[in-house]
């Protein structure tokens, strides 16, 4: 079991701001635009992009790696966790 770091980065036309981050997290435009994590064991942080933006920056994490840490026994740490 390994300790994670992690970060998402957004995009909405909506303002997080003015209607709280449930009404942000449930709108139609918001998206994910990328993950940050951060193996606290290695200090290695790799990023993981969607497929729709991959044209922009390549994904350091595979989708089945990923799926790989979520699924196991890892713990999570998030400073905006409700949000994240």
């Amino acid at each position: 079991m390994n300790e994670y770091v992690i970060d998402f980065e957004t995009r909405s036309a909506v303002d997080i701001k003015l209607c709280g981050a449930y009404k942000y997290s449930e709108h139609s435009t918001t998206s994910i635009t990328m993950l940050a994590v951060l193996d606290c064991q290695t200090k290695d942080i790799k990023v993981w992009i969607p497929k729709e933006f991959r044209h922009l920056y390549n994904t350091e994490i595979s989708d089945r790696e990923l799926a790989s840490l979520v699924t196991s026994e890892n713990i999570f740490i998030a400073h905006n966790m409700p949000f994240e």
